[in-house]
């Protein structure tokens, strides 16, 4: 194997690791791939957000991962260039958050940047944009009525941290509409 292949690699090992550590809300996992600097730098869009520095980040996940949902990321692609000691990644990514019977999925655009530091790699900027949002409610067999289907029609995303669910729900024994608020139970 050659050295670009080795060096490709370890970063793309790192980034991989690096989205293990969101999955598992590993804050320390996350902490031992960033350089643990004021030069950490991660960038959300939609809406916009700067963390600046490895202390920052690590509160900021923190608080991040108190939220009740379960994450899953897959890859669809990604793009990889390397100068001596600095690797730029280019990648598109699909989070799925799901939580009870809810599933948020986003396509994401990601660039990482990384620094090799005493023959490690290491994560120093992260530049993240949401491409494509959209929820999906999954009906659980244990979640549906006995006596009548429910047919559940939406078309607008929601946020896992909103205290009322609003739903349009048509009945298909009379075809009526009504508009029902299912109160979330934050205690699960």
């Amino acid at each position: 194997m050659g050295i670009f292949r080795r060096e490709e690699k370890k970063v793309r090992e790192t980034i991989e690791l690096y989205i293990s550590g969101l999955m598992d809300k590993d804050i320390d996992m996350l902490m031992s791939l960033i350089i643990l600097e004021d030069d950490f730098l991660l960038i959300n869009q939609n809406p916009y957000e700067k963390i600046i520095g490895a202390k920052k980040f690590n509160s900021e996940m923190k608080e991040f991962f108190k939220a009740p949902w379960k994450l899953d990321v897959s890859i669809n692609w990604m793009f990889l260039s390397i100068v001596d000691n600095m690797a730029w990644a280019n990648s598109e990514m699909v989070f799925r958050f799901e939580h009870k019977n809810r599933v948020f999925n986003e396509e994401r655009s990601i660039t990482f940047v990384l620094e090799k530091r005493r023959g490690d790699w290491y994560i120093a900027h992260v530049i993240n944009a949401v491409n494509e949002a959209h929820e999906d409610i999954v009906e659980k067999e244990e979640d549906k009525p006995k006596e009548k289907t429910v047919v559940m029609d939406h078309t607008e995303v929601y946020d896992f941290t909103d205290k009322d669910l609003r739903i349009k729900v048509k009945t298909e024994d009379n075809g009526d509409e009504d508009d029902r608020a299912e109160q979330k139970d934050d205690t699960e």
